[in-house]
């Protein structure tokens, strides 16, 4: 039961039931999983992409495109940020601009593809930073505006 108590502490689950088979936990919203790392993505389940443009403009192509697919809920610009960099042996200093954009796990493939359709750049930055806490009714948000339900691309 060690085990479980741990587990508990560190994802904030409640044990179902323990046999000898694996533990079974029921997450947040009511879903069930048998293990720590399944149990690690359903929580885990949204991400900060991080994105880098050559300026505003492609940021803006960028954001709108992600939301308006849905495969955004959310972009976040930053306007203007400097990032110091090796690009083909020599250091370099740019000025671009930044993309925040809010996702899920789920959407990240075709995220990523069609931001690298759209950048500039030959090797663009695009990272995703899994959420590990947040306010419940924004998570659920970020679930429901990239869910399969939604379809904006005809705006």
């Amino acid at each position: 039961m060690d085990v479980a108590v741990s587990i508990y502490a560190r994802y904030k689950v409640a044990v179902l039931k323990q046999t000898s088979a694996p533990i079974t936990f029921a997450c947040e919203g009511g879903s069930r999983v048998s293990s720590p790392s399944k149990m690690r993505t359903e929580l885990k389940g949204i991400l900060i992409v991080i994105v880098t443009a050559a300026n505003q403009e492609e940021a803006a192509k960028i954001s709108e495109q992600a939301v308006k697919t849905c495969l955004a809920a959310c972009a976040t610009t930053i306007p203007t940020v400097r990032s110091t960099y090796w690009w083909e042996g020599e250091l370099t200093t740019d000025q671009e601009s930044m993309v925040l954009l809010k996702t899920t796990a789920d959407k990240f493939e075709a995220l990523q593809e069609t931001i690298r359709a759209m950048h500039s750049y030959e090797v663009p930055e695009i990272i995703a930073i899994p959420v590990s806490h947040g306010l419940p009714q924004y998570l659920e948000w970020v679930r429901k505006e990239t869910s399969t339900n939604c379809d904006r691309s005809g705006l």
